[in-house]
């Protein structure tokens, strides 16, 4: 398996088949954020993901947010997510391990109970493959996207996005 792959693919973090992860063992979800969850540098996240994070809590899930984004600024995100009792790590870094291995930590989960659920290879599938991780590639939200992330996009699409 290359570390480029994602084991399964989604349009949206709405489209994943949570119910079929936690059948097979899965206990965790780290998200990333920009792009994934809301659109880039958005300073709050739409009611239906709210929902969605409340009901895999409810569920029995842990969830973290791992962003290689700054988040200073983005006071009203931050506190939805505080509200909502998630953890959001970053910068992270990836797909440096590092920021994995923090979030497998403080979730007090192993690598192989947990699935990373973001939008770019060379970050979220990568660095999540990188650490044992199992990894759904879900489509941006958005078209605004930092001038790195627009470079690495042409990259997958020279590699292949799947």
């Amino acid at each position: 398996m290359s570390v480029l792959r994602p084991d399964d693919t989604a349009p949206s973090v709405h489209d994943v088949d949570y119910e079929g992860l936690w059948d097979n063992g899965f206990r965790g979800v780290i998200f990333d954020l920009d792009n994934t969850l809301c659109p880039w540098h958005e300073d709050g996240l739409e009611p239906e993901v709210v929902d969605l994070l409340a009901k895999l809590q409810r569920r029995g899930f842990r969830v973290l947010v791992l962003s290689n984004g700054r988040l200073r600024r983005r006071r009203h995100l931050l506190g939805q997510f505080r509200e909502l009792q998630v953890p959001v790590m970053w910068p992270a870094g990836k797909p440096c391990i590092r920021g994995f291995r923090r979030a497998l930590a403080t979730m007090e989960l192993a690598a192989l109970q947990v699935v990373m659920v973001g939008d770019q290879v060379f970050t979220d599938v990568l660095g999540a493959n990188r650490v044992g991780m199992a990894v759904v590639l879900v489509s941006p939200v958005g078209p605004r996207e930092q001038f790195l992330t627009r470079i690495l996009r042409r990259l997958e699409r020279c590699v292949g996005r799947v």
